[in-house]
């Protein structure tokens, strides 16, 4: 099992446009790459790579570990995120997760995603979303998207807006199962028009038959998206460690 960490972007909702939310310190001094450096350390774990761009050389070295791997995107400028996942996928060569490094989540969480052991692409979401977005002060916000799953688990809908109410949150979290990723990059690389957000791509995936299951869970998480998240953090209480 790897994990792929997506850190190429700019925190440009912080103060200094030159941010890498990865350096954010969150809780008694950690930042967010300690956590969860600490909290993906598990014998399950082979690699941990490190998708960089902006900002990549000191980045290395603020977070540097010999059991860390790390690839450059020359492109983080020009292309969105979804670059940078697909750049990691093709890094790896193992069942994969992909996460992104403006969360934190518990050492739990990664344990039972791989503890299921799925043959399908699995999607954890969080079902009590609504405190964390209370805590964020963004219940009231567009910032929560459709999230729609059948009784059997499998993902029908993500990424649009919500109509009535939604089951669970995209957590920034997606696994795939090594003999996924190519018929994902497969179907990547026949996309015309490649300015997809995360869950956007996860909704054409849909479409064109790859199968998701969702993971629900109320597991520890937050999300740092802007300098409210931060401001407002001191408000949750679960653990982290």
């Amino acid at each position: 099992m790897n994990i792929v960490f997506l850190a190429a972007g700019v925190g440009s909702r912080f103060k200094g446009k030159s941010k890498n939310k990865i350096l954010l310190k969150v809780k008694e001094n950690y930042r967010i790459i300690d956590i969860l450096r600490k909290n993906t350390s598990l014998t399950h774990i082979n690699k941990r790579i490190f998708v960089l761009g902006h900002n990549s050389n000191e980045l290395k070295k603020k977070i540097m570990n010999k059991n860390f791997q790390f690839i450059y995107n020359k492109y983080f400028k020009k292309k969105d995120m979804l670059h940078t996942l697909i750049m990691g996928l093709k890094s790896s060569n193992d069942d994969t997760i992909i996460s992104y490094t403006d969360i934190i989540y518990s050492k739990a969480l990664i344990k039972k995603i791989i503890k299921k052991k799925s043959k399908d692409m699995l999607l954890p979401i969080k079902t009590d979303w609504k405190k964390i977005w209370k805590i964020r002060g963004k219940l009231k916000s567009n910032d929560a998207e459709s999230l729609i799953y059948n009784k059997r688990l499998k993902l029908i809908e993500i990424g649009k807006k919500i109509k009535k109410s939604t089951k669970g949150q995209f957590m920034g979290l997606v696994y795939i199962p090594k003999k996924k990723i190519s018929i994902i990059l497969k179907i990547y690389e026949k996309i015309k028009n490649r300015k997809f957000q995360t869950t956007s791509f996860l909704e054409y995936l849909i479409k064109n038959h790859v199968e998701i299951k969702v993971m629900p869970n109320r597991e520890p998480w937050y999300e740092f998206d802007d300098e409210e998240d931060l401001k407002n953090f001191y408000k949750y209480n679960d653990k982290f460690f």
